[in-house]
């Protein structure tokens, strides 16, 4: 167990162990005596300071709580030892030695350089970063501002305002690429007071050009702030509607997530009923897969957006909030799992669906005592079925309204039944069960064939995509009639004059060797012979 103090380092308090501190408050004693007769002690030693914090502010952001000796000794390492030995000259000598032979060189970061402007610093500090003379960015500024329509003004201003001012000498050496080391910062400092001597000692002339480039300096920074108060402004409305967006969309997925009513759209139909629980078990293989599928949803849909709804709230209200790369790390990989989890379910239920079988069974309808055939449908008296719903649940079985009704020639001389019957499963063998599986409903009464226009199968079965396609064989000569009820379940009729399904209602159709023709459609015998004088009319 190791004793702690706290120390005060460029304004921020931190907490280092006995040892570590003793051995760093050595250091910076031993960088003041180096630095006891140059100009600007006291700047010098500020920068080295907060450069210190800097560099301890990091360490602790990766989860530590106190400075230890080791992070103090691989600090001393970043900043380097002071020569407090050594004369001028030797020093001077030893730093180009140092320069000829040292090969890595600190990463460049792009800042504007204030010292060495005309106006806001941009070429300056571009130049540097790319190593290139700051001239030739004026250069292309002003060719773009007189050839391209302003553009080049334009451009000048938006980095202006993206662009950070190097304002600490730390700062100003990473723009040059240079070390933040205690060496760097010394040598920047006095070039600085060397500088400021010069400025000093300058002419009237100086003086009125100082004052002239800076009255251009003030026009474009107020130019530049009204740019940036407007960026704000359009970030703060797009982080209010992004928070307002995020609340909404978790509240509605919560109330989802419970179970509440909702209406949810399935082949242009709608399910208006308690999806994630009764009809849940419909379409998954078991619970455990339901579980790990509705869990993944939760996972792929929270985590952004809670991450929409800090970003948003860190935008408008500007705080920093924890910045623990813990807390990222775990929200991604939570995401991650969340589609791990959707993609096993997913997979898992799709498996269910991978095969398609069709049973096919023929019935004879030799009760009728008629050569016409009425069709009609049943009254639906189970459960709620409107054009909203698509399958309902009542007692153990499973209700679809997926039947479509055809006529065709019967195959025979009797009036007959055609049966297809299809389902879809994990593989044939189970599809072709599920197939048999399914009920229609039907009642010939006299001469009246009535259909529902439900599909039943048993509960345990579960949703599989099962279909029913019935075709009623009428034999040539044979006449079939469609009552008005009919039109819940005759689907798409074929017949020799393309007439549409809720024509054919209320009329006789009779079973020609072309197919169904209407005998008692006196407008559409009308159409035909306008049609048939129009065309002898054109020969």
């Amino acid at each position: 167990m190791n004793k702690t103090v706290t120390a005060n380092i460029s304004g921020v308090v931190f907490h280092i162990e006995t040892e570590a501190y003793d051995h760093l408050h050595q250091y910076l004693n031993t960088i003041r005596k180096y630095f006891h007769d140059a100009e600007g002690k006291e700047e010098i030693m500020a920068d080295i300071e907060a450069r210190i914090a800097e560099l301890f502010s990091e360490k602790l952001k990766q989860g530590k709580e106190v400075i230890i000796m080791q992070d103090v000794r691989k600090v001393i390492e970043t900043m380097g030892e002071p020569e407090a030995y050594m004369s001028d000259e030797e020093f001077e000598e030893e730093k180009r030695k140092e320069k000829s032979t040292n090969s890595e060189f600190a990463s460049k970061k792009l800042y504007r350089d204030e010292d060495d402007n005309l106006i806001g610093g941009v070429c300056s500090g571009i130049g540097y970063y790319f190593g290139v003379n700051k001239v030739w960015f004026r250069v292309i500024f002003l060719a773009a501002l007189l050839a391209g329509f302003g553009t080049g003004l334009l451009i000048y201003i938006i980095l202006w305002i993206l662009i950070p001012t190097a304002k600490t000498t730390a700062e100003k050496l990473e723009m040059k690429g240079e070390p933040v080391n205690v060496d760097n910062i010394g040598n920047a400092i006095k070039g600085e007071f060397s500088h400021f001597k010069k400025k000093v000692d300058g002419s009237n002339a100086n003086e009125f050009a100082g004052k002239a480039k800076h009255g251009i300096y003030r026009f474009f920074d107020f130019i530049g702030k009204i740019l940036y108060y407007a960026v704000v402004l359009v970030l703060k409305i797009l982080a209010f509607f992004l928070v307002i967006g995020a609340l909404i969309a978790l509240a509605t997925f919560t109330v989802i997530s419970i179970g509440a009513p909702f209406d949810i759209q399935l082949n242009n139909s709608q399910i208006d009923e308690n999806w994630l629980s009764e009809h849940a078990a419909l379409f998954f293989s078991s619970d455990l897969i339901y579980g790990l599928g509705l869990a993944g949803v939760c996972l792929i849909v929270i985590i952004p957006l809670l991450g929409i709804l800090y970003g948003g709230l860190k935008m408008l209200f500007r705080f920093k909030g924890p910045q623990f790369k813990a807390i990222g790390l775990t929200a991604v990989s939570l995401w991650a799992i969340g589609i791990i989890l959707v993609l096993i379910s997913g997979s898992s239920t799709a498996g269910q669906f991978a095969s398609k079988q069709t049973y096919i069974e023929t019935i004879k309808l030799d009760e009728s005592p008629s050569d016409t055939l009425v069709l009609s449908s049943l009254v639906t008296e189970k459960g709620i079925l409107d054009e909203n719903n698509d399958f309902f649940i009542e007692s153990d079985s499973l209700f679809l309204n997926n039947l479509d009704l055809n006529v065709v020639k019967s195959r025979s001389s009797e009036f007959e039944l055609y049966l297809k019957k299809q389902s879809n499963g994990p593989n044939r063998k189970v599809a072709g069960e599920l197939a048999k599986n399914i009920n229609v409903e039907y009642y010939l009464i006299d001469n009246e064939l009535l259909f529902s226009e439900l599909i039943r199968v048993p509960l345990s079965d579960k949703f599989r995509k099962q279909e029913v396609i019935v075709s009623i064989g009428v034999p040539e000569g044979k006449t079939v009639y469609f009552k008005q009820e009919a039109a819940r379940v005759i689907y798409d009729v074929d017949n020799v004059s393309n007439t549409h399904d809720d024509d054919m209602l209320e009329h006789h159709w009779q079973m020609t060797k072309d197919g169904l023709s209407c005998l008692d459609c006196a407008w559409l015998n009308a159409e035909e012979a306008q049609e048939t004088d129009s065309l002898t009319v054109n020969l």
